[in-house]
Order: C-alpha cells, then structure tokens, then sequence
C-alpha cells in the first residue's frame, strides 16, 4: 500500500509510469486498457491490412493512412493472447510510440477516462505486464494504462 502512495503523490514513480490525464479507453482480448489521448492519432475502423514478410506474430500487416505506410500491430498478441479475426466493431488506434507511428487493432474503443495522480495505481511485477505503466480503477473496473513507448515489435 505504501508504494500506493507513492504513485499517488507523484514522488518515487518508476520509469515510464503513466501521468495523470485523460486516456482512450478500449478493449482487447477480454480485458479494458487505455492509452494516453495525447499519444492517439485517429482511430479507424479495421480494414485490411497489406502482410509484409519476416514479422513477428503480432503483427497484421501495414496500411497507407495519407501516404505513410504504418504497421499494425494486435494488441492482445502483444500480450499474450491467441490471434483473433477482426470483426465488425474492430478499430485501428493510430498512436505515436516516440520515433514512430503504430496501429494497434482491438475489439473497440468504449470511453475517454480522466485519472488524477491519486487514482494511478503501481501495476504488479508479473510476467506479461511490461508494457502496463500504471492501473485506474474506472467505473468499477480496473483498466491497465499501457505506455506507447513500450510497444514494440523487436
């Protein structure tokens, strides 16, 4: 609980914990995550993807948004999850990860959510939450924030 705390009042957060502010919430792969707004670019309905070679199991191929090409990835292989066919309600959250743009599928974007400091949460040190920076609990359910610096695909 300590350490609770301690991400609630700002002082002592880990490397790449979540800030405050308002986050896109979405689901994927049975469970609700969110990104923070700042980092969405647009968010698209699926549509299909062009597959390149040599990429890894998340990977669902690129699409041309305006002249760029960008690569989407599935976010519940990303977390350990088994690939899934898109269906309809399925979108395409266009986020900036720092040097680069990503596409990330999931089954359907649900809410803008607003956190204070006070209602991040210090996700647990288990296997598979590497790219979970913090946990808020919102309308009675616990959405783990996911760092766009941290999704990646090497």
């Amino acid at each position: 609980m300590e350490h609770h705390r301690q991400i609630a009042s700002g002082a002592g957060l880990p490397v790449g914990a979540a800030e405050p502010g308002q986050f896109v919430a979405f689901s994927s792969a049975g469970s609700t995550y969110a990104v923070p707004i700042m980092t969405v670019q647009e968010i698209r309905s699926w549509q299909a993807t062009t597959l390149i070679p040599r990429r890894t199991a998340a990977s669902r191929g690129v699409l041309d948004i305006r002249g760029t090409i960008i690569e989407v990835v599935e976010l519940g292989v990303l977390l350990g999850a088994d690939p899934v066919e898109p269906r309809p309600g399925s979108v395409v959250i266009v986020i900036d990860v720092g040097q680069a743009t990503l596409g990330v599928l999931v089954d359907g974007v649900f809410d803008i959510i607003q956190a204070r400091s006070a209602d991040l949460m210090t996700p647990p040190q288990a296997s598979g939450t590497q790219l979970i920076s913090a946990i808020v609990n919102h309308d009675e359910r616990l959405v783990s924030i996911i760092d766009p610096s941290r999704l990646s695909l090497h």
